[in-house]
């Protein structure tokens, strides 16, 4: 039988002038546990906690299956973490100076140095690490500092190790490695605790699940009980049932008062035959436009980032018709983009939060300026479209997620007529997100048509209202998805996907 390391049970932790709680919470010998949390500071109260920062208030502590009692009895807590656990989050705790054997050794790193490399060659080797030992902190990258990080939780010998906020800033072969380092430290008996947002972590491969939601543990699943859509309902408890009927109904009666409207039509294509495209949409709708092919998605991807001259923008109201380069919306800043494979160009680093959701908006409006009191106005809105982001986060500190969701929230504060989101294939995830879906619905509700270009998978989502397929330089086939009445949380309803539309009937496509 595994031994149990910790346990909270029914525990009330203070921070500062708050208490949080309750939580509830087990973590033993060589499993690999996970805490779901989407804030930050829902992490923060958690791994101030394991830090030492924070007391226990009321409640039940066990470590190692003995019972310690919180209050007066806190610096015995404490000094269990401190000899027993390590927190790996957010910026490094090593010394960006000193090489990362001598970080790995401290505070003993002025003696015994060919001793402690010897060690440590062999910890590399076992672990399959690539990490150069002589070079300084400061030097090393983000994946590297991690791997140090591990090492020396490794060398103070503490069994339990908390690992936070990492998954989200690692490319898909650096996460594969650092799985294998886990597996690893689980079978020599190391207890492994992750605390991730839910679209950053791997379900399957844990063995024990928590939620913690409004600072308290709101669900607990135990190895094969996780449901993604079971703990997407718990995570996103704010998001109640009632508002997302709401959003729909609303969006709903937008729809019937657009068709008054009339129809708006993308033709774009050239004389040579190279690219055909001719779709025809409403304002505010979502429409998937799925590529076939990697050629096709590059293909469209420049079409429309790049257009033509005879690209155009058809708006069709009362039998009555009116072209516009699709270049021309593009310089106005009436039609946006956001490629959510080139972070580097999504924000600017050097401008602040706030500063990069106004930023199209700037150039839109002519004479436009940034006041305090529209600074505000801009802060509550984004709060409570990106409640996991503080406003007063550094651009550089944001995970490659939040950066696509503060360039999705820029440009509903600038509200163009048409926004085009190109998803690459690595991007596309198995399973809807619920945040992300809620932005969308959003973009719609402001009138804004949402173009989801999608490379060879479709995208999981229940807000989208068409769907069509771009093969080999030409959409061959589209499809109408009725929004569903309420929402689908599994909590209440069970989750219902939407209808898929059957590209593999058409005319010589290869199903995607």
């Amino acid at each position: 039988m595994k031994q149990e390391m910790i346990r909270l049970y029914n525990a009330h932790i203070r921070q500062k002038r708050m208490v949080f709680g309750p939580y509830f919470l087990r973590l033993y010998q060589g499993e690999l546990t996970g805490i779901i949390a989407e804030a930050s500071i829902e992490k923060k109260i958690l791994l101030d906690f394991f830090f030492g920062c924070n007391v226990l208030e009321d409640g039940f502590f066990y470590f190692k299956e003995q019972k310690i009692e919180g209050g007066f009895q806190n610096h015995l807590i404490k000094d269990q973490f401190k000899n027993n656990v390590s927190v790996v989050y957010g910026p490094s705790k090593l010394f960006d100076n000193l090489s990362a054997i001598d970080n790995i050794f401290i505070p003993h790193f002025l003696i015994k140095k060919k001793r402690h490399k010897k060690i440590v060659d062999q910890l590399k080797e076992y672990f399959e690490m690539d990490l150069p030992l002589t070079q300084k902190i400061s030097d090393l990258s983000f994946f590297q500092r991690i791997q140090a990080e591990i090492l020396r939780a490794v060398a103070l010998q503490h069994k339990l190790i908390f690992v936070a906020d990492v998954n989200g800033r690692l490319h898909k072969a650096e996460l594969e490695k650092l799985n294998r380092i886990y597996r690893k430290l689980l079978q020599r008996g190391y207890s492994l605790c992750l605390m991730e947002s839910l679209n950053n972590i791997q379900i399957n491969h844990l063995d024990r699940v928590y939620v913690v939601e409004r600072g308290k543990t709101v669900a607990e699943y135990g190895k094969g009980e996780a449901d993604y859509y079971e703990i997407a309902g718990a995570v996103n408890a704010g998001l109640q049932e009632n508002q997302y009927q709401e959003m729909l109904e609303s969006q709903s009666r937008r729809k019937v008062q657009d068709k008054e409207r009339g129809f708006f039509t993308i033709r774009t294509g050239r004389n040579d035959g190279h690219i055909s495209m001719d779709l025809t949409f409403r304002k505010g709708e979502i429409i998937e436009i799925l590529c076939a092919s990697k050629d096709d998605f590059a293909k469209l991807k420049h079409e429309l980032l790049s257009p033509a001259p005879d690209s155009t923008i058809v708006f069709s109201r009362e039998g009555k018709e009116k072209s516009c380069p699709l270049k021309t919306l593009l310089k106005k800043w009436k039609a946006g983009s956001v490629d959510m494979a080139d972070t580097d160009h999504m924000v600017f680093e050097n401008l602040p939060l706030l500063e990069n959701l106004c930023y199209p908006l700037s150039l839109k409006l002519r004479g436009f300026y940034l006041s305090k009191r529209y600074k505000r106005a801009v802060g509550q809105y984004a709060e409570r479209l990106l409640p996991d982001i503080p406003m007063d986060v550094e651009i550089r500190a944001l995970s490659p997620e939040q950066l696509q969701r503060v360039a999705i929230c820029k440009w509903m504060i600038c509200r163009p007529d048409i926004l085009f989101i190109f998803i690459p294939s690595t991007f596309i995830k198995a399973e809807a997100d619920l945040l992300f879906d809620h932005l969308l619905l959003q973009l719609s509700l402001r009138g804004v048509s949402v173009f989801l270009i999608a490379e060879k998978y479709k995208v999981e989502s229940e807000v989208i209202d068409e769907q069509a397929v771009f093969y080999k330089g030409k959409n061959i086939a589209n499809g109408h998805f009725p929004r569903p009445a309420g929402p689908h949380f599994p909590a209440s309803q069970g989750h219902i996907k939407r209808p898929v539309l059957e590209i593999s009937r058409v005319e010589r496509v290869p199903p995607c």
